[in-house]
């Protein structure tokens, strides 16, 4: 008796099986690799934003002890430079890879 394709169902099945499980292992770890990217770009951000609060006490601690409180509040361009490229940061990571997944 010669064997047609699909003619023997236990070998379709487990073909069928086999690459079902090496598609759903693929799909997996790329969602784990997604995963994995997604928590360290929440980190840097994270960590760059206690940095950014961090360095601006420091600054503003600077302008107080060197001018008293008075005069020229320099420390203001500093924050808000930098404080731009934390909202930059933030829109990167949590609403543009949001709107990626």
């Amino acid at each position: 008796m010669e064997e047609t394709p699909g003619s023997n169902p236990d070998k379709s099945i487990f073909l069928y099986i086999v690459f079902f499980d090496y598609l759903y292992m693929d799909s997996e770890k790329s969602e784990s690799k997604k995963t994995d990217i997604y928590v360290k770009e929440k980190r840097g951000f994270y960590i760059h934003f206690v940095i950014y609060i961090l360095v601006n006490i420091a600054i503003i601690a600077q302008w107080y002890y060197i001018t008293g409180g008075e005069g020229f509040v320099w420390f203001v361009t500093t924050t808000v430079g930098w404080g731009i490229g934390i909202i930059a940061h933030f829109i990167a990571v949590f609403v543009v890879n949001k709107s990626i997944k």
